[in-house]
């Protein structure tokens, strides 16, 4: 039986690609001593007290005067 060179290179060249992607894959994955990224975050970022205020607009809304339009009247038009 006679082994080719291009099946040798094949076969190197998956085996090569599959030992890289492993050690790839292990230098990326979490260690144990790693802290998980998952884990609960402190309350000290969350606003304290009632939220209503906290989320009030900076500019109050303008008020405009003008006339109405009657947009169900226009779209019946239509």
């Amino acid at each position: 039986m006679r082994l080719k060179v291009g099946f040798l290179l094949r076969s190197l060249l998956v085996i090569g690609t599959f030992l890289g992607l492993v050690v790839l894959w292990s230098s990326l994955s979490p260690k144990p001593n790693d802290e998980s990224p998952f884990r609960k975050r402190v309350d000290g970022l969350l606003p304290q007290g009632d939220l209503a205020d906290h989320f009030k607009p900076v500019v109050p809304w303008p008020r405009v005067e003008g006339v109405e339009v009657d947009l169900n009247s226009i779209r019946e038009k239509h």
